[in-house]
């Protein structure tokens, strides 16, 4: 056969159902972290090239607090259907320490909403392919972490209109 003609394709991890809610416990932590950050905005004294993000931290709070729930009940359904000498305990979210300033705060929510987005990515590719209710849900989730991960670098930079 010719090699121009032939497509070698390398094989798919086989899907492992207890990486997958082991991934999504962490995604649903990571989403309490970024839901406690944007709280932390609401009292937080942003200069005045930032104090618009304040409505959007409220919009994202209330995205990241659903997307926590969405997670949990995935896990619940997934949880179902492995026997309970597999499933994994929930461990406490951690909290974030008090930011200094707004610019340290943005950063901390930076980095949680880029965390959010690894998790979700990895979700992604552990179930392409196996589980498209989970998938669906992961590749939605991470389009909007990406839309938040946008515009606080936005603020973070300055470069948002106000």
């Amino acid at each position: 056969m010719n090699s121009l003609n032939s497509i070698e394709a390398y094989p798919q991890p086989a899907y492992r159902q207890d990486l997958v809610i082991e991934a999504l416990h962490k995604a649903a932590q990571n989403e309490l972290l970024t839901c406690s950050l944007y709280r932390q905005v609401k009292s937080a004294e942003l200069d005045e090239t930032r104090v618009g993000f304040r409505d959007l931290a409220y919009s994202a709070y209330e995205e990241d607090w659903n997307h926590y729930q969405t997670l949990q009940e995935c896990i619940s359904l997934l949880q179902a259907e492995v026997s309970a000498q597999n499933s994994l305990a929930s461990s406490p979210a951690l909290l974030p320490p008090p930011a200094a300033s707004s610019c340290c705060l943005l950063g901390q929510i930076e980095q949680a909403e880029k965390t959010s987005i690894h998790y979700q990515q990895a979700i992604c590719a552990m179930t392409i392919g196996y589980n498209y209710k989970v998938f669906d849900l992961a590749y939605s989730l991470l389009n909007e972490n990406i839309q938040h991960n946008l515009l606080v670098q936005e603020y973070l930079t300055g470069s948002a209109s106000q």
